[in-house]
């Protein structure tokens, strides 16, 4: 049996009244119970743990609920509530970045959760990435209850990224109040086998080899028949980053999440190519023995490449 279960969260779009204000445009609170549309668990331990974040939260133990959403993510990576619920804690101490990671989870999780969606762009709001937040409001669906304040919040950071302002955090927080789960079942998408393959995000893609995450939930792939890189928006909707002209083989993939760059191995022809946000292509380093996989570390701004035919690993610092 199928249960669908109730999460009853104070969105983060529906504050108290009093003394918590709405960032940006002065929307109206709004006040939901809301009902996730696919997010179960299938750990007894994940759901104990989840109960336990409940308890927590309700006393105001804000590190205590963290820790028991972590361990519940941990025992149930697909727990897709516990997942917002970590999301929503970090948001409400201004843990904006860890807020943005468990809410893009949630959203991997329940593509059709217009909630997890909307925070998740309103994380990235917080953390100054207006143009990324923008595109994450985008993808709120039409017809949910956030839609409209989606749609507020893409008119309001429009403006700033004309004249290029910056935002500033907002000084809000956000409560649950989730029932606790009471049952153990899978998901219909169930594959099979000890791992957790929910859903077939994109089909038709021309041999897909590197991957590479965005910060709004997007996949950056590698498609190494169709010299292409392209964008998956978790909605599973496909866009050209770029395609054939300096691309010959892409197979590696890495993204630098300061500027939003992407470094891509061209395996035949022997050099590593960069891509910008808007899509220009440069060549960054050459020499290479059939480059293969990528690794971008963010602390050293170094870029690791495995090559296949010399059987060596290069780094190119940038």
């Amino acid at each position: 049996m199928s249960l669908i279960l109730r999460r009853f969260a104070l969105l983060m779009v529906a504050l108290a009244y009093g003394s918590f204000g709405l960032l940006g445009i002065g929307m109206n609170p709004l006040s939901l119970s809301l009902v996730s549309q696919q997010v179960m668990a299938e750990s007894p331990q994940a759901i104990e743990a989840f109960n336990a974040g409940m308890r927590a939260f309700e006393k105001g133990q804000y590190e205590a609920a963290a820790r028991a959403f972590e361990q519940a993510v941990e025992m149930d990576p697909a727990y897709g509530d516990a997942w917002y619920n970590l999301g929503s804690v970090n948001f409400r101490v201004k843990k904006y970045e860890s807020a943005r990671f468990a809410f893009q989870k949630a959203v991997w999780r329940n593509p059709k959760d217009p909630e997890s969606r909307y925070n998740l762009a309103w994380s990235l709001e917080n953390l100054g990435k207006t143009k990324e937040a923008y595109d994450a409001y985008q993808q709120v669906p039409a017809g949910s209850a956030v839609y409209g304040q989606a749609q507020q919040k893409m008119a309001q950071l429009a403006k700033l990224l004309q004249s290029g302002s910056e935002i500033k955090p907002a000084n809000t927080s956000t409560g649950l109040r989730p029932a606790s789960p009471a049952s153990i079942t899978k998901p219909s998408t169930w594959f099979g086998g000890i791992g957790k393959r929910q859903v077939v995000l994109a089909t038709g893609l021309g041999g897909p080899t590197g991957i590479a995450a965005g910060t709004a939930g997007e996949l950056y792939v590698a498609n190494y028949s169709k010299n292409s890189v392209i964008k998956v928006l978790p909605n599973g909707k496909q866009q050209v980053v770029a395609q054939g002209g300096l691309l010959a083989g892409p197979i590696g993939l890495a993204r630098d999440p300061r500027n939003g760059h992407l470094y891509v191995a061209n395996y035949l022809k022997n050099n590593l190519v960069r891509i910008t946000p808007d899509g220009k292509t440069t060549i960054l380093a050459t020499g290479f023995g059939k480059p293969y996989m990528l690794y971008f570390d963010t602390a050293s701004h170094t870029l690791f490449v495995s090559e296949q035919e010399t059987n060596t690993v290069s780094k190119v610092v940038l």
